[in-house]
């Protein structure tokens, strides 16, 4: 068999035996994981490894239990809760183990102590050749030692990690497992075996190709931000090079997370997407009439910040990092304070997805899926969005236009590997939540001002961002 060959046979192994025991929210976060540990066995060949952020709004959402099935079949893991910046850059630079860390929330959560020294050290990681100085010896023995920063991280909790980290991170959220979507009880004496021989061919066939990818220059999807393109390019580089479904597998799965994750941002982002809403067939608009609309919105946060309504002069706090400031416009025959539309555009363009990109993004990949072709797919992994391999096929709303990735043709990619203990494999059980996922552009900003309210059970507003 050809490496190429080899390299898909395994990307389905790691599919099927991650779907087993981790109910993951889309068939996007499954292929990004798959791509992950792959890239886990070859991180060398790469300029930048990304982090794996798994995360939750709650508890008992599948974190752990994904970093344990990670732990299997992941290059020399190393599972951790808690960890010194000492500890972590010595532990590197002995052998470049695969960082499992939980419970990161309590390392950077808003309850969390500054933990700076560390949130540096796993910026600095995700670049190869990165590394750390430190004073090593006795007395007049001292001497500056570089040690070796770069290896792969997976980090989940609840809720965000810091900024920097989070951008150079694929996000995975899960959500609570409902009581109809069924997964395998992870019974590690009895799975490590099988574990342990995926592992041994994963690195057998990812370490074989090590030079080929080093040489790679993947092509990306189209309108994926610059640092977007950093973090999935070595995941992408894999998928191309072994062929079959994967690459295209991977530039949905990319586009998807890419959009999901550009859900969760800053005040002034929402802030930005709803002065787009608010202010659509307007060419001008007086300040106070704008801040009447924003604190109308449902679910907004702007009817209540610091318990008080947005008022005209504290958006204009807010929309001077973007060089959107008040200025007087001739409105009803009065000369009053406000703004025009047309001051807005370069921020909107800048910062929020384009609702027009209808014909540029319905198909990201340049291509049509091939949905006649049933012979086409991983073998061997069944994924739908209505539940395991043997549901029946279920009739869903068509995706509506914009940035959302091209399905792929999954339908035919056969049953998963047979349930260890009773041969079988059961209707729903292949580990994919049967969820239903608006990502039409056109509510993104219904998604961040959602993500926005949440956030605010575990991490209120930065007071300072509204004061800027």
């Amino acid at each position: 068999m050809s490496d190429r060959t080899d390299a898909a046979g395994m990307l389905d192994r790691v599919a099927r035996f991650l779907a087993r025991f981790v109910a993951f929210a889309s068939e996007h976060q499954l292929y990004a994981v798959t791509l992950w540990v792959a890239h886990t066995h070859a991180f060398e060949a790469a300029d930048s490894t990304p982090r794996l952020a798994v995360q939750s709004a709650e508890k008992q959402s599948g974190k752990t239990r994904l970093l344990e099935v990670l732990e299997l079949v992941a290059r020399e893991p190393r599972q951790v809760v808690n960890m010194s910046e000492a500890a972590l850059f010595r532990s590197i630079d002995a052998g470049s183990p695969t960082i499992l860390w939980d419970e990161i929330d309590a390392i950077f959560g808003p309850k969390a102590k500054d933990r700076e020294d560390l949130r540096a050290m796993l910026n600095a990681g995700y670049r190869r050749g990165s590394t750390v100085e430190r004073i090593v010896g006795v007395g007049t023995a001292m001497r500056s030692k570089p040690f070796k920063v770069f290896c792969p991280v997976a980090l989940a909790g609840i809720g965000q990690l810091p900024d920097t980290v989070q951008d150079r991170a694929i996000v995975i959220r899960l959500t609570r497992r409902r009581r109809d979507e069924k997964v395998e009880k992870l019974r590690r004496r009895r799975i490590e075996p099988e574990a342990a021989e995926l592992r041994r061919d994963l690195a057998d066939v990812f370490q074989r190709i090590t030079g080929q990818l080093a040489e790679a220059d993947p092509a990306m999807p189209p309108g994926m931000p610059d640092r977007a393109e950093d973090v999935w390019e070595p995941l992408i580089a894999i998928a191309d090079l072994a062929g079959d479904d994967w690459p295209d597998l991977a530039h949905a799965a990319a586009s998807f997370l890419t959009l999901e994750d550009r859900s969760d941002g800053s005040l002034t982002e929402l802030l930005l997407a709803d002065l787009r809403t608010v202010i659509a067939g307007d060419d001008k608009i007086t300040s106070d009439e704008l801040c009447r609309r924003l604190t109308a919105l449902p679910e907004s946060p702007w009817g209540s910040l610091r318990g008080k309504p947005l008022e005209p002069r504290r958006l204009a706090r807010l929309l001077r990092h973007h060089d959107v400031k008040p200025r007087q416009v001739w409105i009803g025959g009065e000369n009053v304070r406000g703004y025009r539309a047309a001051d807005f555009a370069d921020a909107f363009d800048r910062y929020l997805p384009n609702p027009d990109a209808t014909a540029r993004h319905s198909d990201p990949l340049g291509q049509k899926p091939n949905h006649d072709n049933a012979s086409s797919g991983p073998s061997g992994l069944a994924v739908s969005p209505g539940g395991g391999p043997n549901d029946a096929p279920v009739d869903h709303d068509p995706e509506p236009s914009g940035v959302t990735p091209p399905e792929v043709p999954l339908e035919a990619l056969g049953p998963l590997e047979a349930n260890a203990d009773n041969g079988k494999t059961p209707s729903g059980q292949n580990g994919l939540a049967a969820r239903s996922e608006n990502h039409d552009p056109d509510h993104w900003a219904d998604q961040l001002r959602a993500q926005i309210a949440a956030d605010q059970h575990h991490e209120p507003f930065d007071d300072a961002e509204l004061d800027r």
